[in-house]
Order: structure tokens, then sequence, then C-alpha cells
């Protein structure tokens, strides 16, 4: 997973799903602060297709992201996980 190329990320990801292997949360997080924005956004998406609060700390970078796709998404998963 630490690879830079998003596709690389992505096939690894889909196969995780696709198997159901199990993958430590941690390790899809620190895809957050890739350089890649499309590697961020994978993560993004997956976190948010599985939501956890204890993500909300780890997605405040991505919060004020360079890429508005990014932080949009960001924000829409952050309204989720905080208590209303």
């Amino acid at each position: 997973m630490k690879r830079r190329s998003v596709g690389v990320v992505a096939a690894a990801l889909a196969e995780m799903n696709r198997s159901q292997i199990q993958v430590p949360r941690r390790k899809i997080q620190e895809l957050l602060s890739s350089e890649n924005a499309n590697t961020r956004w994978l993560a993004l998406e997956w976190l948010a297709a599985r939501p956890d609060r204890g993500d909300l700390p780890l997605i405040a970078p991505v919060l004020h992201d360079q890429n508005v796709n990014i932080r949009e998404r960001a924000t829409a998963y952050a309204d989720v996980l905080r208590p209303r």
C-alpha cells in the first residue's frame, strides 16, 4: 500500500474487497497523506464506505486539501461522523 501508483492502490483495495481480506484501518488512513490526490481520494472513499468516528481526527488535513473534490468529500464524510 506504500506504492505511489494510484492504479496499484486501486487494484489492491479492489482485491481486498473482493477477497474479503481484512486490512488494518490505519493502513488505509495512512494513504490520506499521499502526495497523489487520486490515492487520497481512494482512501477517503474506502473509509467513508466503512464509517468510523475514529477517522475524524485523521481526515482533518484533507478537509483543507488543495483538491476541491477531496475537500468536499472529506467534509461530507466528517459531517456523517460528527454527533448530531
